[in-house]
């Protein structure tokens, strides 16, 4: 078992050299789903999370091998030729109170069929939602899809973290920070009080976050077009947010996420 483990990490870490921007479920399954569901609303409520009165309690978003979870419906691609490739994709979205993804902010990766393999999965696959004090909650956050063979049979991991690669080849013990009452209401905010901003474009920003959920630091990675400001947009909108911590084996500890947002899709 720790051989196979150790053979799997060393795929994922390859995969993560091709796509690396700066990725808890795991399994070996059938290309097939099961059931029948309609796509995800793009017009689910937030809840508001209050900054006032520190939660007592904060669960982030997960992802498990339910009938209709985001992992029962990642599938490799269905052209033969595609499907005989590894790949990695990474992906950014808001998640709703009922586990739906709402918005869709990036999904990277090298290859467009990989790609759309994972942007149907968010349209109609689920999460386990965010709670802070037992009650669900939105949240923004990224996460990872792996696409390789191992013993002429395809494997399909799904890992809720983008950065820090050492941890991301972790697997299903590490979950990296997500942000608290999701994005899009603050993007919304933005766009409408910045009217000189660009009409598109893309930034990518690093929050560094203590163990207790709190904002330790912030950097613009990138930005498109280059100083056009929207890294410092997307620090502007967050700076007053709520995180969970990164997970470790089910224990918070300091972590590290990339916000990606392409401004070009909102």
């Amino acid at each position: 078992m720790e051989k196979k483990f150790r053979a799997r990490s060393r795929v994922i870490v390859a995969l993560l050299a091709v796509i690396f921007l700066g990725a808890p479920a795991c399994e070996k399954r059938a290309e097939t789903a099961s059931g029948a569901a309609t796509p995800s609303s793009q017009s689910q409520p937030s809840l508001e999370i209050r900054t006032d009165t520190p939660p007592k309690t904060v669960e982030p978003a997960t992802v498990d091998r339910a009938e209709r979870s985001l992992a029962s419906y990642i599938h490799f691609p269905k052209d033969p030729e595609a499907a005989k490739a590894d790949s990695a994709v990474q992906f950014y979205c808001d998640v709703s109170a009922a586990g739906t993804v709402t918005t869709r902010y990036a999904v990277v990766g090298g290859t467009p069929a990989f790609e759309a393999a994972v942007q149907s999965a968010l349209d109609w696959g689920r999460f386990n939602p965010a709670k802070v004090d037992g009650k669900p909650v939105p949240v923004y956050l990224g996460g990872t899809v792996y696409f390789f063979h191992q013993n002429g049979e395809r494997v399909i991991v799904v890992s809720l973290a983008t950065t820090e690669r050492e941890r991301v080849g972790r697997l299903p013990n590490y979950i990296q920070p997500q942000l608290l009452g999701g994005l899009a209401d603050r993007l919304n905010h933005a766009n409408s009080t910045l009217l000189d901003r660009p009409a598109s474009g893309a930034a990518e920003v690093l929050f560094k976050i203590s163990e207790r959920g709190e904002l330790q630091s912030s950097s613009v990675i990138s930005e498109i077009p280059k100083e056009s400001g929207l890294g410092e947009l997307v620090q502007n909108m967050t700076k007053d947010a709520l995180w969970t911590p990164a997970y470790n084996s089910a224990k918070p500890t300091a972590g590290q996420i990339n916000v990606v947002v392409n401004f070009s899709e909102n």
